[in-house]
């Protein structure tokens, strides 16, 4: 009888895990862009880099600047991470 619980217990722990497993994303990419080439930071028209801190300070025109920690650094150039 213990034997049978567990089997089914095990079972259904391999099933639970298969339908998670497939629910992700399948292009789900993240890579490293230097914060240049995102596309969300195209707009800014100066970009001020903290080696200190390792972050950048975006400026826009007509909007506040925008500070981003960088997730990589490296030869002196600021990575974030980008899903594609």
């Amino acid at each position: 009888m213990f034997k049978s619980k567990l089997k089914k217990v095990v079972g259904m722990g391999i099933i639970t895990t298969g339908l998670f497993i497939s629910a992700l994303p399948a292009g789900a990419i993240t890579e490293y862009v230097w914060i240049r080439d995102v596309p969300e930071y195209q707009d800014a028209y100066d970009f001020v880099f903290d080696a200190n801190k390792k972050e950048v300070t975006l400026y826009f025109k007509g909007k506040v600047p925008k500070i981003v920690k960088c997730d990589k650094v490296q030869n002196g150039m600021c990575y974030v991470k980008v899903e594609r």
